[in-house]
């Protein structure tokens, strides 16, 4: 008898995250799995039927980008639920994205079936009242900081810590000299900054021109650094691309790059220094 699985992602970042649990859970149940939910390219690989566009739900930030979403994303909500509950899965797991996968497990749990929750969202940072909510309908909280497993059981919350895939991804002595030669990066002299924008459209929309004003900045104090970006999906890139480009054109400065796809572990690995968002 298989095990049946629910599972969303709700962008890129916590599609990586994702793929690694399900490598994980299969690796333990010998593939005897179905997954059914919401992911992208890299929950796909590891066999999640995807009955819907994790685009959706790559949103973030509170602009115009995010009301314009609001109607499609309550639309997604009511689909994925009733498909969900049909599904009859023993456990659905929402990785991150906790403005959706909260409301989506919340009425899950009326349907007594169980619930993970993969990364918790920073209530040790602010607004800890959080957890009182998450109580109600978390069955697990899978923890990638130490501190919050503890944080959980203290509120009688079952709670694990299963660290961060990255930190196995991701050697400690990098070979910085290999991976700037793999990404053609022509570095004699050069100081190399990686600067991660973000994954989705909002945040390229309010977070694009700071960095670009930052990387101006630096570039006039260093004048050998060649800033790096990567970006997963087509659209992000090209929406980087047209304000980068729109941006330095109006502005008569711009500074040395190069644009990439799907290479942000490889230009993390090849930098001096990292520029990121949270």
């Amino acid at each position: 008898m298989s095990l049946k699985i629910a599972i969303i992602a709700g962008e890129p970042s916590g599609d990586m995250l994702a793929s690694h649990l399900m490598r994980s859970l299969k690796s333990i149940y010998s593939d005897n799995i179905q997954f059914i939910g919401i992911g992208g390219v890299n929950m796909q690989k590891e066999g999640l039927h995807s009955l819907y566009s994790m685009d959706t739900l790559s949103v973030a930030g509170y602009g115009l980008d995010v009301l314009l979403q609001i109607p499609k994303i309550y639309l997604l909500f009511r689909k994925i639920t009733k498909d969900i509950i049909e599904f009859h899965p023993d456990i659905f797991i929402g990785v991150d994205a906790p403005d959706f996968n909260f409301h989506v497990e919340k009425k899950l749990k009326k349907h007594n079936i169980k619930i993970v929750h993969y990364i918790s969202p920073t209530i040790w940072a602010w607004k800890y009242e959080r957890i009182y909510k998450i109580k109600k309908f978390v069955d697990l909280m899978l923890c990638i900081f130490t501190m919050e497993e503890e944080i959980y059981k203290k509120e009688n919350i079952n709670a694990k810590f299963v660290g961060n895939p990255l930190a196995l991804d991701i050697e400690m002595d990098i070979d910085t000299k290999y991976y700037r030669e793999k990404l053609n990066i022509n570095v004699s002299g050069d100081v190399i900054f990686t600067v991660l924008v973000g994954s989705t459209m909002s945040e390229i929309n309010s977070l694009g021109t700071i960095f670009i004003d930052t990387c101006k900045l630096v570039a006039k104090q260093i004048p050998n650094a060649l800033f790096l970006f990567s970006f997963a999906k087509d659209t992000v890139y090209n929406k980087f691309k047209t304000v980068l480009l729109e941006y330095t054109s109006h502005t008569k400065s711009s500074f040395r790059y190069q644009l990439l796809q799907n290479a942000t572990r490889d230009i993390i690995k090849a930098a001096d220094i990292v520029l990121s968002k949270s």
